[in-house]
């Protein structure tokens, strides 16, 4: 038995792990390409909100006229600091894509 036909079968071993892989990887890269959009949406939601200040104050009116200012409350008391570490988040993430990986300033 030559050399080469020895290493047949873990050739074919090796081609079949490598594609399993390559399955796993597209499937990993979906999930991340998913993620990224939302978060895409979310920052062009937020740039469009800070753009159009009025629509954000209609916005709070409508809120307040529907719930009530006990539910007002509520809302702020955990969507305040939700909203605030989300514009963090995207701040960092937005200074990452556009100036790669080099240390904030602040």
């Amino acid at each position: 038995m030559s050399r080469s036909e020895s290493l047949a079968p873990r050739r074919a071993e090796l081609i079949a792990l490598c594609g399993s892989q390559r399955r796993d990887l597209a499937i990993t890269v979906d999930d991340v390409g998913r993620s990224l959009w939302v978060v895409d949406a979310a920052v062009v939601a937020s740039r469009r909100a800070a753009a159009h200040p009025a629509l954000l104050v209609g916005f709070v009116v409508v809120a307040a006229v529907v719930l009530r200012p006990s539910r007002i409350v509520r809302l702020l008391t955990w969507g305040l600091p939700a909203v605030l570490s989300g514009r963090r988040v995207a701040t960092l993430w937005l200074h990452r894509r556009h100036h790669g990986r080099e240390p904030l300033d602040n």
